[in-house]
């Protein structure tokens, strides 16, 4: 299983250090298609769920570990998402 970490956003200052979101969906769709799911993990940013085809929440707050409840649901709905196909991949955002 494989499961790479992100990191996405994308205005103002963070834009010289951060992927673009419009880069990040151009990579998704170029290299995964519809094989892909992002979950963003971080409590001080929203995305618009539109960005993606497959996108879920599991907030927590930056620099601290994830409440134990939020930890297991989001390990629970990647287990599930991968078990559908081999093919398909999870993008953690922010951990």
């Amino acid at each position: 299983m494989f499961v790479p970490v992100i990191q996405l956003l994308i205005l103002g200052l963070e834009a010289k250090y951060r992927n673009k979101m419009a880069d990040v969906q151009r990579f998704f769709q170029t290299f995964h298609e519809e094989h892909y799911k992002v979950y963003n993990l971080c409590s001080e940013r929203e995305y618009n769920s539109e960005c993606f085809a497959r996108f879920d929440r599991f907030p927590f707050a930056d620099h601290n570990p994830p409440p134990f409840r939020i930890l297991v649901d989001c390990v629970e709905d990647v287990a599930t998402y991968l078990a559908l196909d081999k093919s398909l991949l999870c993008f953690l955002e922010d951990l």
